[in-house]
């Protein structure tokens, strides 16, 4: 501990430890004395004790935030994972149903991506999934929820949202990942995506009704030739 006479200053006796987090200095602990009565060793030690106890929590705290944060973020693109994903949803419509709007899902892939890991290998197909996930992330608002439901399928959970709204943009996504050119390995790749969107409370308003609505219409786009958006049938 720093001890700090009283009559330094022309004050109270005071001694203080510093309380740090992953080797930096995050805070002090300070505590004062009487006037004209120095402190005792055992305070002194005591006060240490304090200290590198305070500096232990607090260590560990960041480090429960880090392994949070691991958990609840995809460690190739750094999206949301797909239980965050669900977590998400599950308020996000709890929200909407309590304020009356609307939300919608998009549901959407990389199309042919297992021929890009047989042809180009598995660092080329990472790359892949990186650059979409960065394309699906720079389109949305800070509102908007995006994550990597699983494999090479993405979802975006788009608040406030209606079903035409939704579709116009997935098809902005879709143009945006057609026009992209991929350099793998010195060859250029052209990618593309397709897309299913569903829409609360329209489509449903259960969060697994709504998924099974948006992974439908995916597998519809898939079926139809790829490289499409598929929503609701008017």
């Amino acid at each position: 501990p720093i001890l700090v006479p009283g009559d330094l200053f022309k004050g109270d006796p005071l001694m203080a430890v510093p309380i740090s987090a992953q080797h930096t200095v995050a805070g002090i602990l300070r505590v004062g004395g009487k006037p004209g009565k120095p402190f005792a060793r055992e305070e002194l030690r005591l006060l240490d004790i304090l200290g590198s106890l305070a500096s232990l929590a607090l260590d560990n705290s960041v480090l429960f935030n880090q392994v949070q944060d691991s958990a609840l973020r995809d460690g190739l693109t750094g999206l949301l994972t797909h239980r965050a994903f669900q977590e998400s949803l599950e308020s996000a419509i709890l929200e909407s149903s309590r304020y009356n709007q609307p939300l919608s899902l998009i549901l959407t892939d990389v199309d042919h991506f297992k021929s890009i890991n047989d042809n180009y290998g598995h660092q080329a197909g990472d790359e892949i999934l990186q650059g979409f996930a960065h394309i699906l992330a720079r389109n949305v608002r800070e509102v908007d929820v995006v994550a990597r439901y699983g494999g090479e399928e993405f979802v975006l959970i788009l608040l406030q949202t209606n079903h035409r709204d939704a579709m116009e943009i997935a098809e902005h996504l879709r143009l945006d990942l057609e026009a992209q050119r991929f350099e793998v390995g010195g060859k250029v790749i052209n990618m593309t995506g397709s897309f299913g969107v569903a829409t609360f409370p329209d489509d449903s308003t259960s969060s697994q009704q709504l998924i099974r609505q948006a992974d439908q219409r995916l597998y519809a786009a898939k079926q139809a030739g790829r490289n499409q958006v598929r929503g609701k049938v008017a």
